[in-house]
């Protein structure tokens, strides 16, 4: 029986999702993106598998790229109040 792949995919584009935005942020105007794909990623990634190896790494994704998506809105708020 063949192992189904779309899981850990969806999560490796969680992870990378939720930690591209860490070197760019300072760079991107719209770092939040890749923040918010690390986070649908890692949603559907967890949705979709059960081998314990793809939920880590679209847990992982989910949270960073949750972070990445608090981080920027924390900066958009201090650039709009300074």
């Amino acid at each position: 029986m063949a192992r189904d792949y779309r899981g850990l995919v969806l999560a490796l584009l969680a992870l990378a999702g939720g930690t591209v935005w860490m070197p760019l942020f300072s760079y991107l105007d719209l770092g939040a993106l890749p923040g918010a794909a690390g986070v649908v990623f890692g949603l559907l990634g967890i949705r979709s598998t059960s081998w314990g190896f793809s939920r880590v790494l679209a847990i992982l994704g989910l949270l960073g790229g949750g972070a990445g998506v608090v981080m920027q809105t924390v900066w958009i708020v201090f650039e709009a109040v300074r």
